[in-house]
């Protein structure tokens, strides 16, 4: 099964668009979607606007692959489950978020293996076509868990200016 998730704060249309014409071509890959704040309908996907963290959890425990935006949680729980994870960007200035810190996360994380960050509905589907062969995602062994958060920190107080 293939795990979307679009965060809790703004929908993201241009992965979900993406995501279901990919499915329409994939009707046998089960595809649930977390889609956020959103009446845009997705035939092929099974959506739910928001779930409980024990629905997020078991979603993710079900899952080969997760599909997102390029958003903290998502990755926290890519690496936290070790499972492959695609990454989409939202692009400030498509007005897909209020600042482009997503693309300083996708520059921090860009070496961490199992994390594909893309910019494009071309590139998810190139990732699609081949998800069999994407690697776990992994924490680097150097990672020190409080380095981590005060970058977070560093990079969310700068989106917010």
């Amino acid at each position: 099964m293939i795990f979307v998730t679009v965060g809790t704060q703004f929908s993201f249309p241009r992965l979900l668009n993406a995501i279901n014409a990919w499915a329409s071509d994939n009707p046998h890959e089960k595809i649930v979607a977390q889609t956020g704040n959103t009446d845009e309908k997705y035939q092929h996907l099974e959506e739910h606007k928001f779930l409980s963290t024990k629905q997020y959890t078991n979603y993710l425990r079900q899952s080969s692959l997760i599909v997102g935006h390029a958003g903290t949680g998502t990755i926290i729980s890519a690496l936290e489950k070790c499972l492959p994870c695609i990454l989409m960007v939202r692009d400030y200035k498509k007005n897909e978020h209020r600042s482009g810190h997503q693309s300083s996360m996708a520059n921090y994380f860009k070496d961490y293996d199992g994390l594909y960050f893309i910019y494009s509905e071309y590139e998810l589907f190139e990732l699609l076509n081949c998800r069999n062969e994407l690697v776990n995602a992994k924490p680097k062994t150097h990672t020190n868990k409080n380095l981590l958060i005060d970058y977070l920190g560093k990079v969310i107080s700068k989106g917010k200016n």
